[in-house]
């Protein structure tokens, strides 16, 4: 990377250019930060699932070119004049959902609701403007707001969290997103407790976190369920106490309610972003119980085939979905942060592969394969 005029420094930064077209890592200008933004420069991005969605075509993105990449903790470089709170040198994590402080729900704590947040694959900053171009000049979006696949970004000071400097950069990118969703789905969305009997579907990332956590809410029995064996031999080690490979179609219900005596789950953590998995989800939880959808869906498919009649059956079955584990990002990533200082989550153990930025485009060849846990992008 290198300064040119006017405060702007070239990076190289992983760019989405459209579907066919290869995630390429490239030359970006990147302006200086606004007033109200900061420059960080990248130590650690998680290989999110969320990102495969928009190279597969399953979440449409408002910008192209765009750089991808929101699972992210770094140094803070520089700061615009208006910033509050934090200082060059300070370690942040990312908030692929920023928190204003302004709105209604912000105001009232609850920043993952936050109204600024509505649309964040527009690929402009919170201002509505843009910090990036490539050679051409044209102007180039950040996924989220953060554009973290990136050896430094610009965002608002709404999408950061300062974090302990002692803490390694890539626990603090994990916690950022998996970390936060998949023990905030277990533990404040659906509330586990001792002797429960859990369904998580999806041995990724955030399932892999979610097992964690519900095995620390002192559930009695933990399923695991996912298309790839490599997956859920990764989940035992997390805590699973049974998996469950679903090849088969109906063949997740059959086993959950075979291993459960007919009665189904008190609970379940959707983590695999498909319709079908929150349907068989749905139809393997006991009646009364709760399913919580954590993991970003394919956003092309707009219905579940749930019927009426299914709904009324479940005789107070509660379907929900969760966003930073269904509690502030400003309070859920340092809670997650905090259990694994004193040893209750292992969100280090989660990575299983570390690439450079030139290796973007494996790490999300190696997740489509069924590579289990998380990959990382580390910088230099």
């Amino acid at each position: 990377m290198h300064h040119t005029s006017e405060g702007r420094q070239t990076v190289r930064a992983a760019v989405f250019r459209g579907l066919g077209v290869p995630l390429r890592v490239e030359d970006i200008i990147l302006d200086p930060p606004s007033p109200t933004e900061i420059l960080i420069r990248m130590k650690a991005v998680g290989l999110c699932h969320t990102e495969q969605h928009v190279l597969k075509g399953e979440m449409p993105v408002g910008k192209t070119p765009i750089v991808l990449g929101h699972e992210g903790a770094g140094i803070v470089e520089a700061i615009g004049s208006d910033v509050k709170d934090i200082v060059i040198g300070d370690h942040v994590a990312l908030l692929w959902k920023p928190a204003c402080r302004q709105c209604q729900h912000c105001q009232s704590g609850d920043h993952h609701r936050c109204d600024a947040a509505d649309v964040s694959n527009d690929g402009l900053q919170l201002d509505g403007t843009y910090r990036r171009y490539d050679a051409s000049g044209e102007s180039v979006g950040s996924f989220c707001r953060t554009g973290a696949f990136a050896e430094k970004t610009v965002v608002d000071q709404a999408s950061v969290v300062v974090v302990d400097r002692a803490l390694p950069f890539e626990v603090v990118a994990l916690a950022s997103c998996c970390g936060a969703g998949g023990y905030g789905a277990v533990t404040n969305a659906l509330h586990v407790e001792k002797g429960d009997t859990v369904l998580v579907v999806g041995a990724g990332g955030q399932g892999s976190i979610a097992v964690q956590a519900a095995q620390l809410n002192g559930a009695r029995r933990v399923i695991v369920a996912d298309r790839h064996e490599q997956r859920l031999l990764a989940a035992v080690a997390m805590g699973a106490t049974d998996t469950v490979l679903t090849i088969a179609e109906g063949q997740l219900i059959s086993k959950v309610l075979e291993l459960t005596n007919g009665r189904g789950v008190d609970h379940a953590v959707v983590c695999a972003g498909s319709a079908d998995a929150l349907v068989q989800a749905y139809r393997a939880t006991k009646s009364g119980g709760s399913v919580v959808l954590s993991g970003i869906p394919n956003l092309m498919a707009t219905s579940i085939p749930l019927s009426p009649i299914e709904i009324l059956g479940g005789n107070g079955k509660v379907l929900l979905g969760s966003q930073y584990g269904a509690v502030s990002q400003l309070l859920g990533v340092p809670q997650v942060l905090d259990q694994h200082r004193h040893g209750k989550l292992r969100i280090g153990d989660v990575i299983r592969r570390e690439y450079i930025l030139e290796e973007v485009a494996k790490g999300y060849q190696d997740l489509a394969a069924g590579e289990p846990g998380r990959g990382l992008i580390r910088f230099n």
